[in-house]
């Protein structure tokens, strides 16, 4: 059915119900029912024509590239393009971009691959639009079925329309979570690109709370407890979606400097291992590949930041912090700029890398922020948690002066007054 006819459909079936016999309700839900079926039909049979067509025009830009490589007399260039023809009779999707191919086969791969996304998610809009029409014609004959007295079919609708309303949330927090987040530079220092702080610090005297420039949108999971001075984590994670990290790598564009404050206190001084380390915070889904990370891996306090230039052995750089004894607040601040990196630790300055640490954010990318327990095991074993109470994340592009690491080290201790 044409869309227009869907809609003429839809109006036909708002019209006022109460005006009609029980049998006319009947013959107009049917006739909903069915109109919604072959729209969804349409829709679906359009977007599986479009993803032919785009395989399709993968196999003959092949063909095109294998005969380039016959005419050069590239043997393993015409092997390679018939392997791949043949991988996709057994399995009709364009395959997965092998890193080692020809420069040609992977940027055809990765611009097919990106228009084939794009016609995914234009299709999963075409049917949120249709569930969500059909979501709003069902509340008149919920209302007509149950003033007939058909409990049974009002009952039947409400559960489609509870069904519809769940599946409407689901899509619209999916199309926030990948919306682009844009940083507003502010004057004021007290408003970060990402922050968040236990929610009485604006109840301490003397202590000026500190915000994200966004509203964050947490997902917890486990077993977290909220407190004035922070989050108590005792067998949780708290995750905040990819793009929440845009306005912080846009700031970082900007600006090629970089500083973290965080602020926590373990239940436990020896928490973790080197082998399975317990993530307090990270910018990630694993230490080694994040691009900021900050792990305990027994006693010893870890940080994991990522640059341009990394090590020859490592995706990120590794420095040990410290080795707690106790289980007394921790408050560290890290510091990069050219080169430069510094770390800071209870107000005083732990440690500082001239040269040793280079390169800028270029490969920093919007990518999950996990906290208090990591998405999974690097060998596929038990995951640690963090057990603990944390107290401030403050992230933005800027150092900070030794003075001004004491000034917030100061305005920290405040919170326990």
């Amino acid at each position: 059915m044409h869309p227009a006819g869907f809609i003429l459909w839809l109006n036909i079936c708002l019209w006022p119900l109460a005006l009609l016999q029980a049998q006319d309700v009947d013959t107009l839900y049917l006739k909903l029912q069915e109109s919604y079926t072959q729209r969804v039909q349409d829709i679906s049979q359009n977007h599986k024509k479009n993803q032919r067509e785009y395989l399709n025009k993968f196999i003959l830009a092949l063909v095109r590239i294998e005969q380039g490589y016959r005419d050069e007399g590239e043997l393993g260039g015409v092997i390679l393009c018939r392997d791949l023809r043949e991988q996709l009779l057994l399995n009709p999707e364009i395959p997965d971009i092998d890193p080692e191919a020809p420069v040609e086969i992977s940027d055809l791969q990765k611009a097919l691959l990106s228009k084939r996304r794009e016609a995914t998610r234009k299709y999963q809009i075409e049917l949120d639009k249709v569930n969500f029409m059909l979501l709003t014609a069902l509340e008149p004959y919920q209302r007509e079925y149950t003033r007939l007295g058909n409990t049974e079919k009002a009952r039947e609708i409400q559960e489609l329309r509870t069904l519809l309303t769940e599946l409407h949330a689901n899509s619209e927090a999916e199309a926030r979570s990948k919306q682009t987040l844009s940083s507003n530079l502010s004057a004021n220092p007290n408003i970060y690109p990402f922050a968040f702080e236990g929610n009485g610090y604006e109840n301490r005297r003397g202590v000026i709370p500190r915000t994200c420039m966004i509203d964050l949108t947490p997902t917890v999971t486990g077993v977290i407890k909220s407190s004035p001075l922070g989050i108590r984590f005792i067998n949780g994670r708290v995750t905040f979606p990819a793009n929440e990290c845009g306005p912080l790598l846009q700031d970082l564009a900007r600006n090629r400097m970089f500083s973290a404050e965080i602020a926590f206190q373990p239940f436990f001084d020896y928490q973790g291992a080197p082998t399975n380390p317990v993530v307090i915070f990270q910018m990630g889904e694993n230490p080694d590949a994040a691009q900021f990370s900050l792990t305990l891996e027994g006693r010893e306090l870890y940080l994991y930041f990522m640059t341009d230039s990394p090590p020859s052995d490592r995706l990120n750089h590794r420095y040990l912090v410290e080795t707690l004894n106790g289980t007394s607040p921790v408050h560290l601040v890290v510091s990069y700029r050219s080169g430069e990196l510094t770390l800071y630790l209870n107000g005083t300055e732990k440690r500082q890398l001239r040269n040793e640490v280079k390169g800028a954010f270029t490969n920093w990318e919007e990518t999950p922020i996990v906290v208090g327990k990591a998405l999974y095991h690097p060998n596929g074993g038990f995951i640690l948690p963090f057990r603990g109470v944390l107290h401030h994340v403050y992230l933005k592009a800027g150092e900070l002066s030794s003075r001004q690491v004491t000034a917030h080290y100061n305005r920290f201790l405040l919170i326990f007054d």
